[in-house]
């Protein structure tokens, strides 16, 4: 199904036998999976064609949206504390010094 899926983000119809040598897969096998996500319309400019339905349509348009947003979002500010390090007006710094300097008490050589 991937497959399928790759083969609809270069155009939006195909014929069967076009799908079908494209994916290599069984006639009947092929007919089932595009019966579930696509439709053959029997009028108009793209008659026994197939075009995915509205669903895996609506789906591959989301995706295509999400795909061109190149700007990280916040979650991709490393934060430690719980504070950007943009929002300190400094390098993030190691908070817990403290903390490191009891685990060094702790193991005295002996």
């Amino acid at each position: 199904m991937d497959r399928l899926q790759q083969l609809f983000k270069q155009r939006d119809a195909w014929s069967f036998k076009e799908l079908r040598a494209a994916t290599e897969q069984p006639a009947e096998y092929l007919k089932e999976i595009l019966q579930m996500i696509a439709v053959s319309p029997r009028s108009g400019p793209n008659t026994n064609m197939w075009l995915l339905n509205a669903t895996q349509k609506a789906n591959l348009e989301m995706e295509r949206g999400l795909n061109a947003v190149e700007e990280p979002g916040p979650s991709a500010v490393k934060t430690e504390g719980g504070v950007k390090a943009e929002d300190a007006g400094e390098e993030a710094v190691d908070d817990d010094e403290d903390e490191d300097e009891d685990d060094e008490e702790e193991f005295e050589e002996v």
